[in-house]
């Protein structure tokens, strides 16, 4: 089933688009708001997306929000760094292509993850593990980058004096 289709227009040069979610998946309004919230920005914590879903649709407290995330949970549409009640919790979708699904960071350790509670099945640990240890060296490279343009500068400096 298609979710978004482009709306041909007479005039106007930007191309424009519709969404048909409504006639694939059984949200509410809010569900509404928060999964779009986190299509467009990505994971954040709760008390970031209530307050950016709440210019789409008011929700009224944390308590209506985590309701509904719980519900968006069980049914695998949202996955969690850990429980909702707990600070810092990170929440994100679960829309990914299963070769872009990032990880989401433990509140207590940015590199360990936690086991996912309703993650697809296509977004295991393992994978996610894969894709720290990937992140890891490429972020080594790139320090050594910097380093060795660091020297280069140096020796620069060097023969311009």
């Amino acid at each position: 089933l298609l979710l978004v289709a482009e709306v041909f227009t007479d005039g106007g040069g930007a191309a424009r688009y519709r969404h048909y979610m409504r006639y694939r998946f059984d949200f509410s309004e809010t569900q509404f708001a928060i999964v779009a919230e986190l299509l467009l920005r990505g994971a954040q914590q709760p008390g970031e997306l209530r307050t950016r879903a709440s210019r789409m649709i008011r929700i009224d407290s944390q308590q209506t929000l985590r309701s509904d995330l719980s519900l968006l949970q069980e049914k695998g549409f949202v996955r969690t760094s850990g429980p909702l009640e707990q600070r810092g919790v990170i929440v994100d979708h679960t829309f990914y292509p299963s070769s872009e699904t990032p990880g989401l960071a433990n509140t207590s350790s940015a590199v360990e993850l936690t086991e996912l509670r309703s993650a697809p099945e296509n977004c295991t640990p393992a994978t996610d593990r894969d894709r720290i240890d990937e992140l890891q060296a490429r972020m080594e490279q790139q320090q050594q980058e910097i380093d060795d343009l660091k020297q280069a500068i140096a020796r620069l400096e060097q023969l311009v004096r």
